[in-house]
């Protein structure tokens, strides 16, 4: 009923728990090894699973592509050597879900773990096509961050039923000292660049590079792809994203006037509801005051009528005295 396909490379480390978790719902599970050096086959084999290898290309989605060839199920999950599946069912009652269901994939949670360790303060939760019919017309795309939605959408149309799983999926893939043991963004750019280069630029991808390039805090470089993403991918679930990621960068280069036209762009076409970009703004609002009396002065006409604005308001005002303290100033009262 069921494969599930990995594709790893040294994941010694993560590889037994991931597999572990999958054995709740199949045993029938594929490991592609695109070039391990530790013992990631051995315990692929010794867990019972089929192992291949298949020489690394620069090339998430082929690797994964390649390990979809070789599965024999009517369903396919893909899943990661680094993460952990925790379910909500058996495997008697997903196979009974999968014999049934007029869906053609599903997705789930992914919670991954950004930061220095694995604390619920450094969650960061998305969506993941993770289960899908086993179809040779359904294949991923994209070197990195790679995707099964435009496949689905070719083969299927744009209405395709994409129903969500009773499964949450750990990510560990993102601690800051894997992140940094392996170059993962300098990868990622690398590959998403090259892509580019290949195929041009598309709204999916040049969202990917900006996340990349910010989360490597290099903001300047961040601001071309994802000011595209806003002209470009209006309605898309990764707009909101890229536009906070862009707001945000605005802020960090001191540009507060350009996160105020994101925030207020967002806020039109999405609505009032979303209370981070109406914070953002505000935030950025306050950083237009050069000094604490100018900022004081200007917070007593305000009134901060909400727990936002009082919270921006904060901000701004921390910032200002960090600012005091790292220049070796000499408060006078009016700076």
């Amino acid at each position: 009923m069921l494969t599930a396909c990995i594709i790893a490379r040294d994941e010694a480390e993560f590889l037994p728990d991931c597999l572990k978790s999958i054995y709740q719902l199949t045993d029938d599970i594929i490991l592609i090894d695109t070039g391990s050096v530790d013992r990631t086959p051995d315990i692929a084999r010794n867990c019972g699973c089929k192992v291949v290898e298949f020489p690394w290309q620069d090339d998430f989605s082929a690797a994964r592509n390649y390990a979809l060839q070789h599965a024999t199920g009517e369903w396919i999950l893909a899943i990661d050597a680094d993460e952990r599946l925790h379910v909500q069912m058996s495997q008697t009652e997903l196979d009974a879900l999968l014999s049934t269901t007029d869906a053609k994939a599903f997705k789930a949670v992914i919670v991954s773990y950004i930061g220095p360790e694995s604390t619920h303060e450094s969650l960061f939760s998305d969506e993941r096509i993770v289960l899908f019919r086993n179809d040779p017309h359904v294949r991923f795309h994209h070197r990195v961050h790679e995707d099964l939605s435009e496949s689905l959408y070719r083969r299927y149309g744009t209405n395709v039923k994409i129903s969500r799983l009773p499964m949450t999926i750990e990510h560990l893939g993102y601690l800051d000292f894997i992140v940094e043991r392996r170059h993962k963004h300098q990868r990622n750019i690398r590959l998403l660049e090259l892509e580019i280069k290949e195929n041009g630029e598309s709204p999916w991808v040049n969202y990917c590079l900006g996340v990349e390039w910010s989360s490597c805090k290099c903001w300047d470089k961040a601001l071309q792809p994802l000011q595209r993403v806003m002209e470009q991918a209006i309605g898309t679930p990764y707009w909101t994203l890229a536009a906070y990621t862009l707001a945000y960068g605005f802020l960090h280069l001191k540009m507060p006037q350009k996160c105020i036209e994101v925030c207020e762009q967002v806020l039109r076409v999405e609505g009032e509801l979303h209370t981070e970009f109406s914070l953002l703004k505000l935030t950025a609002n306050w950083q237009t005051y050069s000094s604490i009396a100018e900022l004081l002065k200007a917070s007593l006409c305000h009134a901060l009528r909400s727990p936002e604005d009082y919270y921006a308001f904060v901000l701004a005002y921390q910032k200002l005295v960090q600012r005091i303290g790292n220049d070796d100033l000499t408060w006078n009262g009016t700076e």
